[in-house]
């Protein structure tokens, strides 16, 4: 945040070089203490820092989340030394940059940990003061509305905490709810995540080659929400009985697969291309 990327392996060059005279040690001693309580803070959307701040609160709990490890510097400079009003608005940003590098599977790339670090730093030194600043800096490798849409139309989610996030993020915008990114007490009690072409098809999917199953079964397309007591009974049921529980789905693009006479590999593509026009709704960059 200070100095730019520095790999661990140069940390202790790094600091002996910031630190020549004595008052430097105790200048950067009390600048880490300081920060130390702002790290904290960006770990626990609880908090007491984000009282004042709900949107922020809101935008820390989706960032630990997805945990993009390379966007921490960033995340801190933000919470460190912008102003309230626009850090609420550039942890919102955060959080659709990080979804996008996710969906991109970008998030090990060398010029994105560059890029946050680049960004920590010019914020730190109050080169970025405001979200257009910040937008602009990161927009040279977040991926861009076309990017983010064409690799949503092909995404797998096998973390099964991610997939709910991105299927009930997705029902929010398609209910117009106000910052549809946001998902609080994500409670897989409650809440269950459904493959419709299940992992174990049972002799159930004949329409399904063993390639294709393997292909498709975690494709976001091929994903749904159900309430845990409807979803108890279905696992590798056939099509035509699942239908049954999705047509009375209180989830609307749950409900939205029962309306497809057959489930194929055609028909997850074409699901998951409509849920990537819903993406970019979601969370816009």
């Amino acid at each position: 945040m200070k100095k730019g990327l520095v790999r661990e392996k140069n940390v202790h060059e790094v600091v002996q070089n910031m630190t020549k005279a004595p008052l430097a040690v105790v200048t950067l001693a009390d600048e880490l203490a300081s920060m130390a309580a702002t790290y904290v803070a960006t770990y626990n959307a609880d908090h007491e820092k984000w009282n004042a701040q709900i949107e922020t609160r809101k935008a820390v709990e989706v960032l630990n989340l997805v945990d993009v490890k390379p966007m921490r510097p960033l995340i801190l400079a933000i919470a460190e030394k912008m102003q309230e009003k626009e850090v609420n608005k550039e942890m919102r940003l955060c959080v659709s940059a990080a979804v996008r590098l996710m969906v991109a599977m970008k998030t090990r790339v060398g010029n994105v940990e560059k890029g946050f670090a680049d960004a920590a730093q010019k914020i730190y030194s109050s080169e970025i003061k405001t979200i257009d600043d910040l937008r602009i800096e990161l927009s040279s490798f977040i991926p861009s509305d076309m990017e983010f849409q064409q690799m949503f139309t092909t995404a797998r989610v096998s973390n099964s905490k991610l997939a709910r996030y991105y299927l009930r993020s997705l029902e929010s915008a398609a209910g117009s709810v106000n910052q549809p990114w946001h998902i609080p007490n994500d409670n897989s009690n409650d809440i269950n995540l459904e493959h419709v072409l299940p992992k174990e098809t049972e002799g159930n999917w004949p329409q399904f080659s063993e390639e294709e199953r393997e292909q498709y079964w975690k494709r976001i397309g091929n994903l749904c929400l159900l309430r845990s007591r409807d979803n108890s009974t279905l696992k590798s049921s056939a099509y035509r009985d699942k239908k049954l529980v999705y047509k009375d789905s209180q989830y609307t693009l749950t409900k939205q697969i029962a309306e497809v006479e057959e489930w194929t590999t055609s028909a997850i593509e074409k699901r998951q291309m409509e849920l990537s026009e819903l993406a970019l709704t979601t969370w816009p960059f």
